[in-house]
């Protein structure tokens, strides 16, 4: 396969249009049983960059894969949902979901202390 090679063709062998590809795309999800909010053809693209963020992938990397020329096209696949946002704290902070306890300003200033003595 030569770089300007069609990779999608239609029936008389000519480039597939993107309406076409599109409908087809449409027809499957119906086929698929996908809910029709779902179906437009550039969810794929989505997922896709979705799943490169939460697997760890840096922003320069999600814009490259996905072929953005403007990394703030790709930054919108920096959001996060809010089943992400509710485990984010546990995750970070380790306190297994229990709530965080306040702490007087002395109790501060001796957490502060030993810190700084280690």
């Amino acid at each position: 396969m030569k770089p300007n090679d069609l990779l999608f063709r239609n029936s008389k062998g000519e480039l597939l249009t993107r309406d076409w590809a599109a409908w087809l795309f449409e027809q499957d999800c119906e086929r698929a049983g996908i809910p029709e909010h779902k179906t437009f053809i550039h969810v794929p693209k989505l997922t896709a960059g979705i799943t490169l963020r939460k697997s760890g992938a840096d922003i320069k990397t999600i814009q490259e894969v996905l072929g953005h020329k403007n990394i703030n096209s790709a930054a919108q696949y920096l959001r996060i949902g809010a089943d992400e946002a509710d485990g984010a704290r546990p995750r970070a902070f380790g306190d297994g979901g229990r709530k965080l306890t306040t702490v007087s300003g002395e109790e501060m200033a001796q957490a502060c202390d030993i810190a700084c003595l280690q």
